[in-house]
């Protein structure tokens, strides 16, 4: 039963997913995804009955190897049997080989879980359980790579709706709402994804030492929300306070300080939050990815909040977007984030598609084990270079040096194969408001396209995801 509710709960965002990239009107999705959530909750509280069947199955095999110890008799062999975890049903997840059948099959590798991989915007989807509120839905989405509105990009969307929500669309079903509304969740870049890893483990192991959550009054609250602020933008702590048309004499920080002075942060902070600078710079929405440990039922969970903006999770409205996770739970999310980081940094694949032709491909693997680096400018030319292991990693140590300098000025920002070689890639040329001119050039023919800071850096991840493939 668990299973075929699920599998009722991925059918519904596949069609819901198909209707939203059609047009199909909201009172059709609307009706849908109400039925989805009914669904998701079907399956959910069968799955949590199956869990408990299932330790009852362990204690009678306890009771199979030791009769005497007691009378259960509706928990032998033959009763257990009924209550164990059924087999996952293998026509319920994508294939990931061809099957005999159907040899062209494509290979997805994907599992999946709300049914709206497209395999185009949305590569993969889960959900991991909560203790309380709403499950936590992660999905691996590509957008691109950009073009003249904004620089696109992969990332992992973290979303913690109350209700059913839809990756792909945006859509929102809330349990009892009526029109659907929409809900656009923290998408984290695969670093940003990581650093949420690593909070969540840390969160997880403090709970798991018997770390209390902390109070803080309004003062530490202030403080905790200009950290957050600051660490959007890093420009925020040098400026002055100010007040309607006044300023004061004390900056951002100065005011931070004056704060801790007041409640000074008692060991490490309990409350942790991811900013979504990536996705803000490439021009999309902003958001962030809150995470704490609470008091949950006797014990400390680790609550997680997926909120839109800049906004503060401990406002009213999105108290009921908060999962508390277990200990275990979290963790299990900390490595499921992992993976589906790795994920987002190998959607894109060895290439990157700029909008009306612009195209840097390295795809063509070369005799001696190297690359064919092509350069398209979107006007019928382009120009090939064929580069081998050793100056493909060259290519991306020189974009690495450009990418963490602090002044790009003191930096070659350019690539020669050899020496005495006509060929040339150069990226020296770079403008703020514009981005970086890159040249190549072949000791004949040279194209010029123009790529921004975040899709220079989106080039450089991935030569190096080809160099040194994730194990």
């Amino acid at each position: 039963m668990s299973a075929a509710a699920a599998d009722t709960a991925a059918s519904l965002g596949s069609t819901i997913a198909t209707m939203g990239r059609r047009q199909v009107g909201t009172d059709a999705i609307g009706h849908l995804s109400a039925a989805q959530g009914q669904a998701t909750v079907m399956a959910d509280a069968l799955t949590s009955a199956h869990q408990i069947l299932t330790n009852h199955t362990t204690v009678g095999e306890a009771y199979a190897a030791a009769p005497d110890a007691g009378d259960k008799n509706w928990m032998n062999d033959d009763a257990a049997g009924r209550h164990r975890a059924p087999e996952p049903r293998k026509d319920t997840m994508p294939p990931t080989h061809p099957t005999g059948d159907d040899p062209e099959q494509p290979s997805t590798g994907i599992a999946d879980l709300l049914g709206c991989a497209d395999g185009d915007t949305c590569h993969d989807t889960d959900r991991v359980a909560s203790a309380a509120g709403p499950a936590t839905v992660l999905a691996v989405l590509d957008y691109g790579d950009g073009g003249t509105r904004w620089d696109g990009g992969q990332y992992v969307a973290v979303g913690t709706s109350p209700g059913t929500w839809n990756p792909v669309t945006g859509a929102e079903q809330l349990a009892g709402a009526g029109p659907v509304g929409f809900y656009n969740p923290p998408h984290l870049d695969p670093a940003e994804a990581q650093a949420a890893a690593g909070h969540l483990d840390e969160l997880a192991a403090l709970a798991e030492a018997g770390r209390r959550p902390s109070a803080p009054t309004r003062w530490g609250r202030a403080a905790q929300r200009l950290e957050h602020l600051i660490a959007g933008d890093a420009d925020l702590a040098g400026e002055r306070v100010r007040i309607v048309d006044d300023e004061l004499p004390v900056t951002v920080t100065d005011l931070l300080a004056l704060l801790r002075e007041r409640e000074p942060a008692a060991g490490p902070p309990t409350r942790r939050h991811v900013a979504t600078t990536a996705i803000r710079d490439a021009g999309g929405d902003p958001g962030a990815l809150w995470m704490e440990l609470v008091d949950h039922d006797g014990a400390v969970g680790v609550a997680v909040t997926g909120v839109e903006g800049d906004e503060d999770p401990a406002a009213e409205f999105w108290q009921p977007y908060t999962a508390v996770h277990t200990p275990a739970q979290a963790r299990h999310l900390a490595g499921r984030l992992r993976a589906f980081a790795s994920t987002a940094s190998r959607v894109g694949g060895p290439a990157l598609h700029l909008g009306d032709g612009i195209v840097l491909d390295w795809s063509v693997p070369t005799g001696d084990g190297g690359r064919s680096l092509e350069v398209a400018d979107g006007h019928g030319s382009s120009v090939l270079l064929d580069l081998n292991p050793v100056q493909m990693r060259e290519l991306c140590e020189a974009l690495t040096e450009t990418l963490n300098a602090d002044d790009v000025d003191d930096t070659p920002n350019a690539y020669w194969p050899a020496a005495n070689d006509p060929r040339y890639i150069d990226w020296s040329d770079y403008e703020h408001e514009r981005g970086m001119l890159l040249q190549v050039g072949d000791g004949i023919d040279a194209v010029t396209i123009t790529l921004s800071p975040r899709q220079l850096r989106t080039w450089r991840d991935r030569l190096a995801a080809d160099i040194d493939p994730p194990r």
